[in-house]
């Protein structure tokens, strides 16, 4: 008797494909150059119903003053019949869409908004290291401008704005944020970067931010900093020295940095923060929970970012670890503010999609930066 055709291979007949296009293994590496392993594959219009829910549950329309400082997202994994879920191209997509004019467009107003994509690693075994690699996220120019670039890019331009009149020209002071971050451009307008670096350095220090700090933000070299003070220009996973002092330098100095500037908020959106959870032993869950209602939500003495309600996270947790985690979440009271329940009102919840949307993210990656003749002669058995 011959064998009959799987589902899925009779689905890539219908669509011409010789085999999957798509990575087989379900991690996603932000940080790789090829789309099709960073999660730049997205199609919008497959979670349209998420990203409401983001904007508008999660991020309060863009009223910072609103917005809780830790959320929910689930990973709602099931077997069989389905892709992944997307959660690392959903996150890289909000995060693009809120850093490419701080939020203006995609909460229909100016904001003055940022967003930090952080990958929580198998490694991660800490808050600290958390705190090392969310810093780390901020300095990476993986998927564009930095969150560094673009936070000393509002530095510069609060700095020239402040300025006695004539110091700068007509054309420099009212000119569109992105040229503020040119350095190339503001040297043709005349402008004297050193200065202007001394002018952020002095601004910085005015807010409080420590002056090794502030000296390496306003000169643009923050990672060169961090890898000075790991010891290794490699930050993750961060060495002790760093990770001592990565909670400082997250929630104070980058914090008071970003009120510096005039940012309302700075959301982190941690993709796969369930690691954390499950590389630390069920005994020692508790005081993680504690660790991370200090770092979040009740730190007020010890960090400007808990003080001044400026940073907000958005964790992702997989539905069967949750489970091993909510006992120590609730003896912290986070559940009255973030229930860990996938029901909750406040939770986005992401589902696998089935096999029969692969034909959508296709389509994606056919518009995108993959469309090369060698792809489509590995993939594709009739190109028309």
């Amino acid at each position: 008797m011959a064998r009959s055709k799987s589902p899925i291979k009779a689905r890539l007949e219908d669509w011409y494909l010789r085999r999957v296009p798509f990575p087989t293994t379900p991690y996603v590496d932000p940080f790789n150059a090829d789309p099709l392993r960073n999660g730049s594959v997205f199609a919008r219009e497959l979670r349209e119903a998420e990203i409401e829910k983001i904007r508008h549950v999660i991020l309060k329309h863009g009223f910072a003053s609103m917005v809780k400082p830790w959320s929910w997202m689930w990973a709602k994994k099931k077997v069989g019949g389905s892709l992944g879920m997307g959660k690392t191209a959903l996150l890289a997509y909000v995060t693009d869409q809120i850093n490419q004019d701080y939020g203006k467009r995609f909460f229909g107003s100016a904001v003055h908004w940022l967003a930090v994509y952080v990958p929580v690693l198998p490694a991660i075994k800490s808050v600290q290291d958390l705190a090392a690699v969310a810093l780390t996220s901020v300095c990476s120019q993986a998927r564009g401008t930095s969150v560094e670039r673009r936070l000393l890019g509002r530095l510069r331009r609060k700095v020239i704005l402040l300025s006695p009149p004539g110091e700068y020209s007509a054309s420099v002071r009212n000119t569109s944020d992105s040229h503020f971050m040119d350095d190339k451009w503001l040297i043709d307008q005349g402008v004297d970067l050193s200065q202007l670096s001394a002018g952020v350095q002095k601004h910085l220090r005015e807010w409080k931010v420590t002056s090794a700090y502030a000296q390496a933000l306003a000169s643009g070299t923050l990672q060169d900093y961090l890898g000075t003070v790991n010891s290794d220009p490699n930050l993750v996973p961060p060495r002790t020295a760093l990770a001592n002092k990565a909670l400082s330098f997250l929630l104070n100095d980058l914090a008071r940095a970003a009120i510096a500037a005039e940012i309302k908020q700075v959301t982190f959106f941690l993709d796969d923060f369930y690691y954390l959870v499950r590389r630390t032993p069920l005994k020692d869950r508790i005081e993680l929970a504690a660790d991370l209602r200090a770092f979040a939500v009740t730190g007020g003495a010890s960090f400007a970012a808990v003080r001044e309600n400026v940073f907000s996270w958005v964790a992702v947790m997989h539905t069967h670890t949750a489970s091993t985690f909510n006992a120590a979440w609730e003896t912290a009271d986070l559940h009255k503010m973030a229930p860990l329940k996938l029901d909750a009102e406040s939770s986005v919840v992401l589902n696998q999609f089935p096999v029969d949307k692969g034909r959508d993210l296709l389509y994606q990656l056919l518009l995108g930066p993959c469309r090369m003749r060698a792809w489509l002669d590995v993939f594709i058995s009739d190109p028309t």
